[in-house]
């Protein structure tokens, strides 16, 4: 199927996904101009008024059973990546010579160039379907969470997930114990939700030593975020891989990139690069840093007896 409907369909243009609409949209060439749209579920859920059955019928969507399986795939955890489409012979207005956009004047032209304008073709949609994709963590990280427990260390996650997939994963590797999975409204939030509360308010909701979730988040909300813990005289270390987290890496107390995955920039950006891409070796460097502060510290400890002695005899 999506070999057929590669070759009938020239894509003429692709509008990235971004953190703010979650969506990727490629227009294709059709008889008329149609939009092929991807991205989060429960987005492109709220911006579809329709949905295409198996039989090829058309029906106006159950909101309602369609969220609520973005939810069921969420929980399991499963990303729910959805589908859509829309037919508009309305962009043939941003064409400077017809009804059908060229790869040059779509890359110019007003819809492509100002994303205002997306709105008004990015609804009204026809949901195509739901895909969930199973995205599951390393079997050590589990056990590594566990260990910075233990050690005192808080652990704290930043996504662009749902809060439902976040929590599932925090669920799933030991970020959330169950008392704090019993009572979410204190511990998962999404980007919106805990920084529009007020500067003191969020640094009371930091307070303590319990793990937090940050869900559906922009890479700014990251810098924020190491404020608010300098502001309590937390040492942060943060792990990031993206252009977009040099920033955060460098404000951290300690900046951890990813040696295999991540960019140029990101390992420029830190102060130690993780060459397995593995969490786990993140508390195995602490470990023996603990250590070797422990030995300095008996190594001092010894020092200053036995000198003290010498000066006595």
């Amino acid at each position: 199927m999506s070999v057929l409907v590669r070759s009938d369909n020239k894509i003429v243009n692709q509008i990235d996904n971004d953190s703010n609409s979650q969506l990727s949209i490629p227009l294709t060439q059709l008889s008329s101009n149609r939009l092929f749209v991807k991205g989060a579920g429960e987005i492109i859920i709220s911006r579809c008024n329709r949905i295409k059955l198996l039989d090829g019928s058309i029906i106006p969507i159950a909101n309602d059973l369609s969220n609520y399986l973005v939810k069921d795939l969420a929980t399991r955890p499963l990303r729910c990546l959805a589908l859509a489409y829309k037919d508009t012979k309305e962009l043939h207005k941003y064409s400077a010579i017809g009804s059908i956009l060229t790869p040059e004047e779509a890359s110019k032209s007003k819809y492509f160039s100002n994303p205002s304008n997306y709105i008004n073709y990015e609804s009204n949609m026809i949901l195509v379907g739901l895909v969930g994709i199973k995205d599951p963590a390393r079997p050590e990280v589990k056990q590594a969470i566990q260990k910075c427990k233990d050690a005192g260390i808080r652990v704290m996650m930043m996504t662009g997930d749902s809060k439902e997939i976040a929590v599932a994963i925090a669920r799933d590797v030991s970020i959330l114990s169950p008392s704090e999975l019993s009572n979410l409204s204190t511990c998962a939030f999404t980007g919106n939700e805990f920084f529009s509360l007020t500067e003191d308010q969020q640094i009371e909701t930091l307070r303590g030593k319990d793990n937090k979730v940050f869900c559906r988040t922009e890479p700014k909300y990251k810098q924020q975020l190491i404020k608010l813990l300098g502001l309590l005289d937390e040492v942060t270390a943060m792990t990031g891989d993206g252009v977009n987290d040099a920033p955060a890496l460098q404000q951290s107390d300690i900046g951890i990139a990813i040696g295999i995955t991540g960019t140029e920039v990101a390992k420029n950006s830190a102060d130690m690069i993780l060459t397995n891409d593995n969490f786990a070796s993140i508390v195995v460097g602490i470990e023996e840093g603990r250590n070797i502060y422990n030995n300095i510290l008996t190594f001092m400890n010894f020092l200053i007896s036995s000198n003290i002695g010498i000066l006595i005899d």
